[in-house]
């Protein structure tokens, strides 16, 4: 027996406002082309990211016309790509994504990524392609944020490492759970080594035996346990000790540091 469900209109125009309220909740807007006209259908929450509306603009246009009237000049060429790239493809559906920036009405340019299907014939001809335009602009503005940070702190780190070097300092950082230090080059540099040879963690006895001068050693222990005596959370420290670098060569260091307790 053939069971045929029914939908009533209400539960349709039900699901199509959610539909179009989850839209407008991620910024979605949808779109149809007909490639055979070469043109696009575009609903309220497709122009809703460019700042405008069906009634104003009308539910359909062509390529050309959205590209003119929405996309800065520089960019025509990525909206056109991705259908290039759907139609050399050898695949009936093609599944693509491209960025863009576009133009409000208001004169904001802000950036879109486009989610696009586009569907081929037997022959390789482009039949429709459908899919929805985000709008990502602030999250291309934090990446962009987090991208020059990286590049501050990437450029002040080159700064300290030529000031060590200048200087002949060597930061060290000991993690006191595991008593282990870690080194980089800047500080195994005044050993006459380097972190392929030494590693960049090695435990405090380890460095003591392997690079202080055996008549110091004690100082380097007792520093620590000033620190630990101390009232301070913070406790500044100070000690000069001999060090014997890796062509024998016995040389004086002042090791200063910071012991920061619980």
């Amino acid at each position: 027996m053939l069971e045929v469900i029914c939908v009533s209109d209400a539960a349709l125009m039900a699901s199509k406002t959610k539909l179009s309220v989850a839209a407008k909740l991620a910024n979605l807007g949808p779109w149809e082309l007909n490639a055979e006209t070469n043109t696009c259908e575009f609903g309220d929450e497709f122009y809703a990211i460019l700042g405008t509306d069906v009634a104003r603009e009308g539910r359909f246009m062509s390529m050309e016309v959205y590209a003119r009237e929405f996309v800065p000049p520089e960019d025509h060429g990525k909206l056109f790509e991705m259908r290039q790239r759907a139609l050399a493809s050898p695949e009936r559906i093609y599944h693509g994504q491209g960025e863009h920036r576009i133009i409000r009405r208001d004169g904001e340019v802000r950036t879109v990524v486009v989610m696009a299907n586009y569907i081929k014939d037997e022959a390789g001809n482009l039949v429709r392609a459908y899919g929805a335009n985000q709008d990502i602009t602030e999250r291309v503005r934090a990446e962009e944020e987090a991208r020059k940070r990286e590049e501050v702190l990437l450029a002040s780190k080159t700064k300290l490492s030529v000031a060590a070097k200048l200087a002949n300092l060597g930061p060290w950082e000991l993690n006191a759970e595991t008593n282990t230090y870690e080194f980089d080059d800047e500080f195994y540099a005044i050993f006459g080594t380097d972190v392929n040879r030494e590693g960049r963690f090695m435990p405090m006895e380890v460095y003591a035996r392997e690079f202080v001068h055996p008549e110091d050693r004690g100082k380097l222990f007792e520093m620590r346990q000033r620190a630990l005596a101390s009232p301070e959370r913070v406790f500044l420290g100070q000690v000069e000790h001999l060090i014997i670098r890796r062509d024998g060569e016995v040389r004086t260091i002042m090791a200063r540091s910071n012991y920061v307790k619980d």
